[in-house]
């Protein structure tokens, strides 16, 4: 009955049970604790009931369980800061239950040392200056890109967190931070990296706003772009990537005349508005709002 004494024992504990809502689970276990030994409800069960987010019927009783659940959770955390032994706690665990708490302390501490995050905006947006509150402006690139943004600091960075932040990125853009191998000051480099990884496979890149970049790579948004076939023949369909987009109207016309076969065409060229797609001999222009339904 030791930690029972320590609740009863605790002014602290009666003056915090006196001011809190008889609904929050700090009552309740301060009530199971000093209910008879007849009466007494098993704490572990009751705990437990609160964690279940299984038992529902209706998509509200599944949300009001989730919070719940989650409330618990902060509850048992507020308990824990102030009312444990943790030397008899951890003395009650094996092995295998002390491993893994050791290793969720680790997650947590690492977790809170972020810095900073990525927030997903329009292009205007990200294209601000940078400031102590935030970053410049950044394109993702590759299969899970295709998004503008920029990084909102916690708090002000340090010299080294603005050298982590420009050398480090794709970390930056998962967890706020480098990842755990970049920040060991022992060169303890031995475990991958998944978003050096992620960055080396192309599966995510992020590159500095350049309006000339952005069209190189296909991320760039208009609301027309225009494709050219050259060896147009209307019985073979041609196929298009994001590498044949023509951003410029004047472009398109330009290299279009290079191909030109006669003078009336030509004359057609220079009359075509890019409303619309362009088709004279074996040229074809292609205007094209939904980039992404036209190409490969």
């Amino acid at each position: 009955m030791e930690y029972t004494n320590r609740f009863r024992k605790s002014s602290r504990l009666k003056f915090t049970i006196f001011n809190i809502n008889k609904n929050d689970l700090l009552y309740k276990i301060y009530y199971i604790i000093n209910m008879s030994d007849n009466n007494k409800l098993d704490l572990s069960k009751y705990i437990l009931s609160k964690l279940d987010t299984t038992n529902y019927k209706t998509t509200n009783e599944y949300t009001n369980n989730k919070k719940q659940a989650s409330k618990c959770l902060k509850d048992i955390g507020k308990s824990l800061s102030e009312y444990t032994n943790f030397h008899d706690l951890l003395s009650t665990m094996n092995d295998k239950t002390i491993r893994e708490l050791h290793e969720a302390i680790v997650d947590v501490q690492f977790f809170r040392k972020r810095f900073t995050q990525f927030v997903t905006c329009t292009r205007k947006e990200a294209d601000k200056p940078d400031d102590e509150t935030r970053s410049i402006g950044y394109f993702t690139y590759g299969e899970h890109g295709g998004e503008y943004g920029y990084f909102k600091h916690l708090r002000k960075l340090t010299p080294l967190e603005t050298e982590w932040l420009n050398e480090y990125p794709e970390c930056c853009y998962y967890g706020g931070q480098p990842c755990a191998r970049w920040q060991d000051v022992n060169g303890n480099v031995g475990e991958d990296c998944e978003c050096e990884l992620g960055k080396e496979d192309s599966s995510l890149i992020l590159y500095e706003l350049d309006e000339q970049h952005e069209k190189e790579m296909g991320v760039w948004k208009q609301d027309i772009v225009w494709y050219l076939d050259t060896n147009y023949n209307k019985e073979k369909e041609a196929f298009f990537s994001s590498h044949d987009r023509y951003y410029s109207l004047t472009h398109v016309k330009k290299d279009a005349l290079s191909y030109c076969e006669n003078e009336k065409t030509c004359q057609k060229i220079f009359q075509y508005d890019g409303n619309q797609d362009f088709v004279e001999g074996n040229l074809r222009i292609y205007s094209v709002g939904d980039v992404d339904e036209f190409e490969d």
